[in-house]
């Protein structure tokens, strides 16, 4: 038994022979026609799905070798489709202005350069995890390590805070497909979802990353694998071969001692320009130190001047009740007086 969604995708490589399917029983051979229409990358999946309809097509095992035979032959030979610069910057405007499922999708692709059902264990990961960098199970349940781009954990970060867990279910493998296409045609390239792929290696190569180091971003066990996905540009061929003989450039003693002597001379500024910025940090350190010194003073006596206005406030307040104390006195001794002067 198989999936629905591997049940439907058989029905989609196979949709050719099942139109027509009276030619492929009258003659066998017209298998190996349509067969061989398919594109590359489709045509392992086309063997599995003539397998499981086999009764359908009355295919025997021999049938299937053959056309696996056949597959390998035509892989050799296959000349694929590369994407160029114009493909590329079409691609990139229509990334950034699509919707943000498609967005997210198509940059996974492009960026990581996984196989499409692998963009979806990308996204699982990526939520489980909230990490750069992680391991997911890949063909044949091997373990692979993938690295997020910044681009592509921005656009996760952003998704994730918009639609959280929904976004895992974005990445079916019939919606990676449907998008995929959507995109090429709009951007007017002839291609499949593994082109992406392809070019992710190409660009890699391009920009002089070691075979081993592609392998591995990849996802290869093999390099021969890999060195399949990189294209040999013709110029590039043609200069190896015109420059292979081609003498080393004479340096010029003389033009190199005078440069020597300019990168001293600019290592002594340099050091100097140091020695300047180390004075004037220790310069500002100090003044900061007296800064605080100074602020902590200020407080002090902020702190004094506070203790002397209530001392001379208290010294305001007993002169006053002295004074009152005073006319108190006077008072009671004038009445005295006059109470004796009264009684004589």
């Amino acid at each position: 038994m198989i999936s629905t969604k591997t049940k439907n995708l058989y029905d989609r490589i196979l949709k050719k022979f099942f139109l027509n399917k009276e030619q492929i029983l009258e003659n066998k051979e017209n298998i190996l026609t349509y067969f061989n229409e398919l594109p590359a990358t489709s045509q392992r999946t086309a063997i599995a799905a003539l397998r499981y309809y086999n009764q359908e097509f009355n295919i025997n095992e021999n049938d299937l070798a053959n056309l696996k035979l056949n597959y390998k032959k035509h892989l050799n030979k296959k000349e694929f489709h590369y994407m160029n610069d114009d493909h590329v910057n079409k691609l990139k405007i229509y990334i950034n202005s699509t919707k943000d499922k498609e967005r997210l999708i198509l940059m996974i692709l492009f960026d990581l350069g996984v196989r499409k059902f692998e963009v979806e264990k990308v996204i699982e990961n990526w939520v489980e995890k909230q990490m750069s960098e992680f391991n997911i199970i890949s063909k044949k349940g091997t373990i692979r390590k993938v690295y997020l781009s910044k681009a592509v954990e921005s656009l996760l970060s952003y998704s994730y805070s918009k639609y959280g867990d929904e976004i895992i279910k974005w990445a079916s493998n019939d919606t990676v497909y449907r998008i995929t296409k959507k995109c090429f045609k709009i951007i007017g390239y002839k291609g499949a979802c593994h082109d992406f792929r392809r070019h992710f290696a190409q660009n890699l190569d391009e920009r002089g990353e070691r075979l081993s180091v592609i392998k591995s971003l990849m996802g290869h066990s093999n390099i021969a694998t890999t060195s399949i996905y990189i294209r040999q540009n013709d110029n590039e061929l043609k200069k190896v071969i015109e420059n292979q003989h081609k003498e080393k450039e004479i340096i010029n003693t003389k033009e190199y001692s005078m440069m020597l002597q300019r990168a001293e001379d600019l290592k002594e500024v340099s050091n100097n320009q140091k020695d300047t910025i180390e004075s004037l940090m220790q310069q500002i350190k100090e003044l900061q130190e007296e800064n605080l010194r100074l602020a902590n003073d200020y407080k002090e006596l902020k702190a004094h001047f506070v203790r002397l206005k209530d001392a001379n406030k208290y010294i305001k307040n007993n002169k006053r009740v002295d004074d009152l104390i005073k006319r108190k006195i006077k008072t009671y001794e004038e009445e005295r007086i006059k109470r004796i002067i009264n009684c004589i």
